[in-house]
């Protein structure tokens, strides 16, 4: 590259802030033009569908596009089962569900490239460098046995474990939350494994390593984004109203404010 990897990132984020959709796919045509021009047709291949993954599920949205790439990085530090909880911070039910099975995509995506499982213990028989110079090779070695495995299913229950975390912890009471969090994560992580296992046909399928700590991570993110306060509010959480606080009333008024 003919500028620093980092000042690069940088340049590509702030292109994607100050004009999502034109940064946005900007961003995505050029890193795979470039890819492909350096001898990486395979990796070509792989960056269009990560890139226009949300454009195609919320192309009114373009600030969200850009946002399943966090889920990459939880990847990388071990927490990627926190995801769904981060997904499920979003205010509609689609967006919710679209970052959620996103995310997932993501992830396995990646993984091929890092050269190591971010969720689930599932990676390309042959390392990056083999296949990333060929489009068939991409399409023999990563995507076809992607499709074969079953692990795509797992994105329908992020997105759906995305979709209704804030139907389940509406900030009433701390402790049904917190049951209800942890039944929740749960529940995800048992659901991911049996919708892979049933698509794939087999008993046995790779489990997520990290699991366990991305399960902890979310109901944490879940349960601080329902109940702590945030910048610039003095109260708790209005009861049943998931993103909603109460502002103090002013001196002789005998009702607060809430903001949506």
């Amino acid at each position: 590259a003919p500028l620093a990897p980092a000042l690069l990132a940088l340049l590509c984020a702030a292109a994607a802030l100050l004009l999502p959709r034109l940064g946005w796919l900007g961003l995505t045509v050029a890193a795979a033009a470039l890819s492909a021009a350096q001898g990486h047709s395979g990796l070509a291949l792989l960056i269009v569908p990560t890139g226009l993954a949300m454009v195609v599920l919320v192309p009114w949205r373009p600030t969200a596009w850009p946002l399943p790439a966090a889920a990459v990085g939880l990847g990388l530090l071990g927490f990627a089962g926190a995801w769904p909880a981060m997904a499920g911070w979003a205010s509609s039910a689609w967006r919710r569900a679209a970052l959620g099975a996103a995310g997932w995509v993501w992830l396995l995506l990646a993984a091929p490239l890092a050269g190591h499982a971010l969720y689930l213990d599932w990676l390309p028989a042959s390392p990056a460098a083999v296949w990333s110079s060929s489009v068939r090779g991409a399409v023999d070695i990563v995507l076809a046995p992607l499709t074969s495995s079953g692990v795509l299913a797992g994105a329908a229950v992020w997105a759906l474990a995305a979709c209704v975390l804030p139907w389940l912890v509406r900030g009433r009471s701390l402790i049904m939350d917190a049951l209800l969090v942890v039944i929740w994560a749960a529940t995800t992580v048992a659901a991911g494994t049996a919708v892979i296992a049933a698509a794939h046909g087999a008993p046995h399928v790779a489990t997520a390593p990290d699991a366990v700590a991305g399960a902890v991570a979310a109901a944490l993110l879940a349960l601080g984004h329902a109940w702590l306060p945030r910048p610039g509010s003095r109260l708790g959480r209005v009861p049943g109203r998931w993103w909603s606080w109460r502002v103090p009333p002013a001196s002789g008024s005998g009702v607060g404010r809430q903001f949506p």
